[in-house]
């Protein structure tokens, strides 16, 4: 049991030190507004969201500007609600 907690703990740091590195951008507003959504945000999430989240860190810089700063969304988008918590947290 211990072992599982401590191979399950360590694939935890693993996503987390990976999803760090992805908060990282060239744009520093977008660094600022990821950074803080994930320090502030992202433990709140439930796993599809958070899943969500890492699939649009897998995005550029470019995309993430246009949907998170300059809010053109797509309606149909199924990342959507993350972007949505993401404006509504930015806007605090």
């Amino acid at each position: 049991s211990n072992r599982v907690e401590r191979v399950s703990q360590t694939m935890g740091e693993k996503i987390e030190k990976a999803i760090k590195w992805r908060l990282r951008r060239g744009v520093l507003e977008l660094d600022h507004i990821l950074s803080g959504f994930y320090a502030k945000e992202y433990e709140t999430l439930s796993d599809s969201e958070k899943k969500d989240f890492e699939t649009l860190l897998e995005l550029s810089d470019p995309e993430l500007l246009s949907l998170i700063v300059y809010k053109k969304i797509d309606q149909e988008s199924p990342l959507l609600n993350i972007i949505k918590k993401i404006h509504a947290y930015s806007s605090i």
